[in-house]
């Protein structure tokens, strides 16, 4: 295919370093603010009902808890327990992995595969439901790694008990995560935040006919829970069969073995995502643990987890909105845009750090009361120590923001491996250091925890921030050309090629694939 000026282009589907020569290809039109306001309404429109739907998700969590603490604290903590158990080495992994759909499928999106996104819709829930396999093995022996982990013995026996009942749903969340990145990558994200509200809504009563009418006791809140997932799967489908604007028509070619049939690509991307999310959680959960080993321990624990919840509700607006920047990246250099694509960037950049900012004004102005939502005013000690951790958390949470926009910009290029080297590099080989250095050895308490959490997510940042800075975007559009080629492999019914290069009036040159 010849340019407009008669000459003939090289192609640039090889691979090839970002230092390397792209003939031009590094210039690009100004942007102007109204093009970064429209950009900016687009990311909001994407984020907000991926905001919302976490929001839903973390209250039928909170609903759960609260009807197992009615049935006595025993129950509570086997129940919390195993519900941390169960999103840790479970839930969060499934979540992980489903990451990888984010950027093959946004940049098949983007490139105009339709086709492909029914395939990378089969192939993620076959991958995600054989992962469930070993995941539920281990589910299985959840009493014996507590146990071995030095846990009480019977809250460890009832916390095995409480995971046991969550296997169904996390068969049934394998099923649905392919379906909801599916529609994301697609900039449809309303209809998940509409779903996850009314499974909100079903959840409360589910959960007293399970423990109260039915008398299974606490089990019957992981019952209750397995069941909203289910329900979740089943809205979901309901809606892609019934809604009017062909969404799943012009994706779905078919149930094909070619779905099947050619998993490493997706897997190079899934591994990584997944590496990124789970060793994330994992790390806090450690700094759980060594919150328990400070003294007046009933203290420190309860405070800690206050902590948490705190930063996890405040990290549900700034992940809603990397979602979104995830989804603009990997479509924008599936559409061969690298302009668009640091426009996309830029503007995610500065929503996570306004979104910060607030809610860390939030936090710290609503410190009393933030600890007051989660446990009883009487808790005097404990009240006061999460107040006097504020001003630590509310620095804290602008840099997570900043964080959780960076991983969705390099989850939507692909750049997972390098992400997760970042991140667990900073987190393990500084935060959790520092951490147990500061709040255990030197005897700081919560505060040097914090302090050695917060340091390490500083550097986090820094790493994400170089990782994203110096991207080559000419460089990942020709990346994520080769991203759908090898997801295309084994597919027969709509090939992918690439011929050469489109000049636009601005000088600006986009590979491009023939019409």
């Amino acid at each position: 295919m010849e340019s407009s000026g008669g000459e003939e282009q090289a192609p640039l589907l090889e691979y090839r370093n970002k230092d390397d020569d792209y003939s031009g290809l590094q210039d690009e039109p100004s942007t102007s603010n109204s093009e970064m306001i429209t950009e900016a309404k687009i990311q909001l429109e994407l984020g907000v009902p991926v905001v919302l739907m976490g929001l839903l998700d973390y209250s039928v969590q909170i609903i759960s808890v609260a009807f197992v603490g009615s049935l006595g604290a025993l129950d509570l903590a086997g129940a919390a327990m195993g519900a941390s158990f169960a999103n840790v080495f479970g839930f969060a992994m499934l979540e992980g992995l489903a990451g990888g759909m984010e950027t093959s499928g946004g940049q098949a999106n983007g490139n105009g595969q339709q086709n492909l996104l029914g395939y990378l819709l089969q192939r993620g829930q076959f991958i995600l439901t054989m992962f469930c396999f070993p995941i539920a093995l281990l589910f299985l022996q959840a009493a014996w790694v507590l146990r071995h982990w030095g846990q009480d013995e019977e809250i460890a026996e009832l916390a095995g008990e409480y995971v046991l009942y969550l296997i169904p749903g996390l068969f049934a969340t394998a099923l649905f995560l392919p379906v909801a990145k599916f529609l994301q990558v697609q900039e449809v994200t309303k209809p998940l935040a509409v779903v996850s509200c009314v499974v909100l809504t079903f959840h409360a009563p589910i959960c007293w006919f399970f423990i109260y009418g039915l008398n299974f006791g606490f089990v019957g809140a992981a019952i209750a829970n397995s069941t909203s997932n289910v329900l979740t799967l089943i809205l979901l489908v309901l809606f892609l069969k019934f809604e009017r604007s062909g969404i799943l028509e012009r994706c779905w070619p078919g149930w094909s073995t070619a779905a099947f049939s050619n998993l490493g690509p997706f897997l190079a991307l899934a591994l990584p995502a997944c590496a990124m999310t789970s060793f994330e959680w994992w790390v806090w959960e450690l700094v759980q643990i060594m919150a328990g080993w400070l003294p007046h321990p009933e203290i420190a624990v309860s405070a800690m987890t206050i902590s948490f919840q705190a930063v996890a509700l405040c990290y549900m607006p700034p992940l809603g909105l990397g979602t979104a920047a995830s989804i603009r990246v990997s479509n924008e250099l599936g559409a061969q845009r690298p302009d668009k694509t640091r426009m996309a960037v830029k503007v995610a950049f500065i929503l996570a750090a306004v979104t910060g900012g607030l809610l860390a004004a939030a936090l710290w102005l609503g410190r009393y009361h933030w600890a007051t939502f989660f446990i009883d005013p009487s808790e005097t000690m404990v009240v006061n120590t999460f107040v006097g951790l504020a001003s630590v958390l509310a620095i804290s949470v602008p840099l997570v923001s900043l964080n959780a926009s960076l991983s969705g910009v390099l989850r939507g290029s692909g750049q997972q491996w390098a992400g997760s080297i970042v991140n667990n590099t900073a987190l393990y080989g500084i935060s959790l250091p520092l951490a147990y250095l500061l709040g255990i050895r030197m005897q700081i308490g919560l505060q040097g925890l914090w302090w050695g959490m917060l340091i390490g997510v500083i550097i986090q940042l820094v790493g994400q921030l170089s990782l994203t800075a110096n991207t080559n975007w000419e460089y990942q559009v020709s990346r994520a050309l080769l991203t759908v080629s090898n997801n295309s492999g084994s597919v027969t019914s709509k090939s992918v090629e690439y011929y050469g290069t489109f000049k636009t009036e601005t000088g600006t040159q986009y590979p491009v694939k023939e019409p």
